[in-house]
């Protein structure tokens, strides 16, 4: 909870004379938050590019790479 302060002049009629103003304290419901952060359009995407993307080999193709090696 919160206080708020509000200064208000209360006059009573009396024969001292005029009384200073008196500040008077209310509570206030405190202000509602998101349960979740909401994230910028930029931030939540990421970009995506072709290049980035892998491209398929065929099986046969990726064993030929390998057929005229040798162990040593």
């Amino acid at each position: 909870m919160s206080y708020i302060a509000s200064t208000k002049i209360i006059r009573i009629h009396s024969p001292s004379g005029p009384k200073s103003p008196v500040v008077m304290w209310r509570m206030r419901a405190p202000e509602k938050k998101p349960l979740v952060k909401k994230e910028k359009p930029e931030e939540a995407y990421a970009t995506v590019r072709k290049g980035s993307a892998k491209k398929k080999i065929h099986p046969i193709k990726a064993m030929r790479e390998f057929s005229g090696r040798q162990l040593s």
